[in-house]
């Protein structure tokens, strides 16, 4: 069994730390011209890279450099290169630049605005990372991943367009951007990665497009504003706590492509009030736990019809009070309110002594155990998954 070594929590203040240390800078560079660093990384070709005054207001990437009578072209950003220039407020990168390095951006708390060129298909780890008054981007369309805390505690940051290009979400990519409202996945993204829109508390909608075949661990923890969610066929796996602490989800569809599901993937959605899981199979639950008891008890599981009876009997799933088919009765509901309590005992008991009582809207919702028979084992039945549902 897979062994979680640490939370989202001691994660994410790891990469925290990681990110705020402060490298050693050699402040080595080719040459300065008109207040920008270059080296000279090929026959012609340069990046921009750290000098010894920090870049400050709104700095424009040049194309083109000519310098000791060779004219270069601007191909890349260094790592580290803007990192912690505090007093940046914009950068414009010519159409010639591909790559922006590691940790580039980092840390430049007052950068409002950047101009990307759409040529640029890579960008290094953290190389925005903790950008606070980062508030608007167009990601380059070429650009083929979103590397690991690319975007992280980007708080100003409100919406994001992943691009089609792009194939993977890194590792903590968009962790703790909290105003982060509206995200639209490009449709050959394949891998939502560990917490990549962990904490992203002001998320409200979220589409996962049919490219994607894995959700890892914490992807969505805490993003406390999402309402619905639509895991589409593709997926095959959720991983561990991906959807924990979405406190105002109340819908959630789960495909039928779906095999294993993560403990606890949606530990602490007491919202919820409807689960669809489509698939025939129910899906495995690591360590047989994936809703919190609130929801057993008053959310609604509904499963295809002739998948009925492996959902009453599957790990986790048995435990949902409410269980029916798709677009048919609830089993045990028998006052059709959605909810099963001890009311409907009281209503089954009724109509078994031979007087069905009005307030029974589906006699057949008694056949609990759909045998096509109501009698006294399905009372045995139901009093035990109301039982169950409090263990």
């Amino acid at each position: 069994m897979k062994q979680k070594c640490c939370s989202l929590q001691r994660a994410l203040l790891i990469l925290i730390v990681i990110c705020s240390a402060l490298p050693a800078f050699s402040y080595s560079y080719d040459f300065c011209l008109n207040g920008i660093y270059f080296n000279i990384t090929g026959k012609n070709t340069l990046s921009v890279t750290r000098g010894t005054t920090n870049y400050t207001d709104h700095v424009v990437i040049p194309k083109n450099v000519t310098y000791g009578g060779v004219t270069y072209t601007v191909t890349a950003i260094d790592h580290w290169g803007f990192w912690e220039c505090t007093r940046l407020l914009g950068v414009y990168l010519p159409s010639s630049v591909t790559e922006i390095g590691e940790y580039a951006f980092g840390h430049c708390r007052r950068l409002t605005t950047v101009g990307f060129s759409n040529n640029i298909t890579h960008i290094g780890n953290a190389a925005f990372a903790n950008c606070t008054s980062l508030n608007n981007i167009q990601l380059p369309s070429k650009l083929t991943s979103i590397s690991e805390a690319t975007f992280s505690n980007c708080v100003s940051l409100t919406n994001v367009t992943i691009p089609n290009a792009v194939t993977t979400i890194g590792d903590y990519a968009f962790s703790y951007c909290e105003n982060l409202s509206t995200v639209t996945i490009g449709s050959s993204v394949k891998t939502i990665g560990i917490g990549s829109f962990a904490l992203c508390t002001g998320l409200t909608n979220i589409n996962i497009p049919q490219s994607v075949t894995e959700i890892k661990d914490w992807a969505f923890d805490s993003c406390s504003g999402l309402t619905s969610l639509v895991v589409p066929s593709s997926v095959s796996s959720i991983g561990y706590q991906a959807f924990q602490g979405c406190t105002g989800l109340k819908e959630v569809t789960i495909g039928n492509n779906v095999t294993a599901i993560g403990s606890k993937a949606f530990d602490q959605c007491n919202a919820l009030q409807s689960v669809t899981c489509e698939g025939n199979v129910p899906p495995t639950i690591e360590n047989g736990n994936c809703f919190t008891w609130t929801c057993y008890v008053h959310a609604t599981l509904k499963v295809p019809n002739e998948a009925l009876t492996s959902y009453k009997s599957a790990d986790c799933w048995k435990r949902f009070v409410n269980i029916q088919e798709m677009g048919g009765v609830t089993h045990g509901d028998m006052d059709s309110d959605g909810k099963i309590n001890i009311t409907d005992v009281t209503l089954l008991i009724d109509l078994l002594l031979g007087s069905e009582p009005a307030d029974v809207h589906q006699p057949l919702a008694g056949d609990t155990d759909l045998d096509g028979k109501v009698n006294i084992t399905d009372v045995t039945i139901l009093i035990d998954q109301l039982l169950n549902s409090t263990n």
